[in-house]
């Protein structure tokens, strides 16, 4: 087995070309030392369009040290980050028995702005399954301060034709959801301890609903499915998490994308 402090996963389509976040964010992981007996561990995952097609990120792996670990992990690109957070879990750290105190998937636009960023939000850490972002968009001006009290914004499924509906919910997609009353997110990253994995498991099964042999599309794999599906699943099942307000903890990196 082996053991590492914070486990770092940050989902990548390579067709964004977007790798100086990569970059940015392994020297950020650098920061990150509250356990000097353990190192941490960078995993890219990789998405790609055609996975036998794999790309190479050499100067990546050159980012290594004495206190970092880095692994590419190609995947198929379908599911989005929520997706890449259940195959890295399942199919990368249970089978290669690697293990951390903490664990944290994100998307490769933004990164936590301080090398505290852990130790900054351990109470979170130890009363929820995972803590995300909070982003001040249309829906969070809905009800701000109850929102930044919740850690979480929500809104009623039957909205009609509400402006507020969430891109990607309409009826057609309902035959591949579970019934749900309400919807409760946050935006990503996913931080946790390491052990909420199986905790989150437990009370969902799969992460994410996406259908596998689709490919990826932003609102219905990244936003139905992945950034209001799953922590609206998880929440109906009992779990929690809370989203901190974006400019307290977080900042942004290059943010255009090709899809």
């Amino acid at each position: 087995m082996k053991e590492y402090y914070y486990i770092h996963n940050v989902c990548y389509w390579y067709g964004n070309d977007r790798l100086q976040n990569i970059w940015k964010q392994v020297e950020k992981v650098k920061t990150i030392r509250t356990n000097p007996m353990k190192k941490n561990l960078f995993i890219v995952s990789l998405m790609c369009d055609d996975v036998s097609q794999e790309k190479s990120l050499d100067d990546i792996l050159e980012m290594q040290d004495e206190n970092l670990d880095i692994i590419v992990f190609p995947q198929p690109n379908s599911g989005g980050t929520v997706k890449s957070m259940w195959n890295v879990y399942k199919n990368l750290l249970q089978k290669e028995s690697i293990v951390g105190e903490y664990f944290g998937t994100w998307e490769d636009d933004f990164i936590f702005s301080s090398p505290t960023y852990i130790n900054d939000i351990k109470d979170y850490l130890d009363d929820y399954l995972f803590v995300g972002s909070l982003w001040e968009d249309m829906w969070f001006l809905d009800c701000p301060e109850e929102f930044t009290k919740k850690g979480k914004k929500n809104f009623a499924k039957n909205l009609g034709n509400s402006p507020h509906k969430f891109p990607g919910c309409n009826p057609t997609y309902e035959q591949d959801q579970e019934q749900l009353e309400n919807y409760y997110w946050c935006e990503d990253p996913y931080v946790m301890k390491y052990e909420n994995l199986e905790k989150i498991e437990s009370l969902i099964g799969q992460f994410t609903l996406a259908p596998t042999e689709e490919k990826y599309s932003h609102c219905r794999h990244g936003i139905f499915f992945g950034e209001v599906g799953f922590p609206s699943r998880l929440y109906n099942a009992g779990g929690n998490f809370f989203g901190i307000k974006f400019e307290k903890s977080y900042e942004f990196l290059n943010s255009e994308s090709k899809y």
